[in-house]
């Protein structure tokens, strides 16, 4: 320590002393993410921060700019799933990781997925076992899917229209 830095610690010794450079040591980072430049401020006034980001989140943290930390939240890539059909296809829904680290929902304050239809006002929120379920659920579905479409190869659309409409009346309780 020099004399004046000496001094001031002898002058002053309410303030703690501080660690050298040699002491002091850089943050351990959890296994998976990264740290990223994040601008936090109002508009006029905003700064970076470095924050720490889950490896698999795309939102550009220099770039979007948020007021205050608390408001940086990180996305994943979609997942769609979509309907072919012949006029082309349809999105049904689509899925992302989600991790809202100050949320006020302990939930959300771990990585979780988000789906939603795009048709209803607010997606859902779902943590692995919801996803694992919907995915053996869509397994399961998949199989009747393959089986319907290797039924409607079968038969090629070689059946006669007219029986085609003498089976529908017959399955609606009326006469052939």
């Amino acid at each position: 320590m020099n004399n004046t830095v000496a001094s001031t610690a002898t002058a002053l010794p309410s303030i703690p002393a501080q660690p050298t450079a040699a002491e002091q040591s850089l943050p351990t980072l959890k296994p998976g993410f990264r740290l990223v430049p994040t601008l936090i401020g109002r508009p006029d006034n905003a700064a970076p921060v470095w924050i720490e980001c889950p490896s698999w989140c795309h939102i550009d943290h220099a770039n979007d700019r948020q007021v205050a930390i608390e408001d940086v939240w990180h996305s994943g890539d979609f997942v769609d799933l979509e309907l072919p059909h012949r006029d082309g296809k349809e999105l049904l829904a689509y899925f992302r990781l989600g991790l809202d680290p100050y949320s006020n929902d302990p939930a959300k304050r771990r990585t979780f997925v988000y789906g939603e239809d795009g048709d209803a006002v607010d997606g859902r929120y779902m943590d692995p076992q919801h996803i694992r379920d919907f995915c053996d659920r869509t397994e399961a579905a998949i199989t009747q899917l393959r089986a319907l479409a290797d039924a409607a190869e079968a038969t090629g659309g070689d059946s006669d229209p007219d029986m085609d409409e003498a089976l529908r009346r017959v399955r609606e309780g009326r006469t052939a």
